[in-house]
């Protein structure tokens, strides 16, 4: 009984993985592998035409002392992203709240917010 009920959980550990063998094949070629190339390519002085030539850190060394716009540009990627993200979630949770209220008109407000996105569905289907 215990060798049966042992090789049924072995029998469900391998089919577990083989169901999530697709999304960690695809995160392993579409997302880690590009990653590990970047990285690559990060720490060489390459120019698309030539050989690249290997340069270890030097790039980020530079890249952190004497690149001018690096500071700027990342204090301003900062602020925007924390701006988006701010605005983002009040709109939403706004309209979320519009959408629960118990209002005169309420299916027409939520017909016309759920316009666009019904919309290509009847497109493509037709």
């Amino acid at each position: 009984m215990k060798r049966r009920r042992l090789h049924a959980e072995a029998l469900e550990a391998v089919s577990g993985y083989l169901f999530a063998s697709p999304v960690i094949l695809g995160l392993l070629v579409w997302v880690i592998a590009p990653m590990i190339g970047v990285l690559g390519i990060s720490l060489t002085d390459w120019s698309v035409f030539s050989t690249p030539h290997w340069v270890g850190i030097r790039n980020y060394v530079r890249l952190f002392t004497t690149d001018l716009y690096f500071w700027n540009t990342l204090k301003v990627t900062v602020y925007y992203v924390a701006l988006n993200v701010v605005c983002t979630t009040v709109y939403s949770l706004v309209v979320a709240m519009l959408l629960n209220q118990n209002i005169r008109g309420r299916s027409i407000f939520r017909g016309i917010f759920y316009l666009p996105t019904i919309n290509p569905v009847v497109a493509a289907s037709a």
